[in-house]
């Protein structure tokens, strides 16, 4: 059986699109996670600076994922399979580990 780079195309265009979604949602409900990842007594200063480092990094994500749909749709990286199979396992560990981190933080 030959590899198809065929079904890497749509499977890469569905895990960046998650990526994107979880990116999004993480960014408009950080209020949470701002104050878990705070002592249990904080001031307002602290608040403010855990948010902002928040921001950033969920903003940085966000401006990478575009960069990365830049790529894609541009056929730059969309028609050569190693690359394609390379970011689909890259994006997929990241998945995980996010649905990890929300299991822990759950429980």
């Amino acid at each position: 059986m030959a590899f198809q780079a065929d079904s890497l195309i749509p499977a890469r265009f569905l895990i960046l699109l998650a990526n994107l979604i979880i990116l999004i949602l993480a960014l408009w409900t950080r209020d949470g996670n701002v104050v878990s990842s705070l002592p249990y007594e904080f001031d307002e200063e602290e608040y403010y600076f855990k948010d902002r480092e928040l921001i950033v990094g969920l903003s940085l994500g966000i401006a990478f994922i575009g960069v990365e749909f830049i790529g894609f749709f541009s056929g730059v990286s969309m028609f050569k399979p190693s690359i394609g199979l390379l970011c689909i396992l890259n994006y997929f560990d990241i998945l995980l580990f996010a649905q990890v981190l929300a299991t822990i933080k759950n429980h």
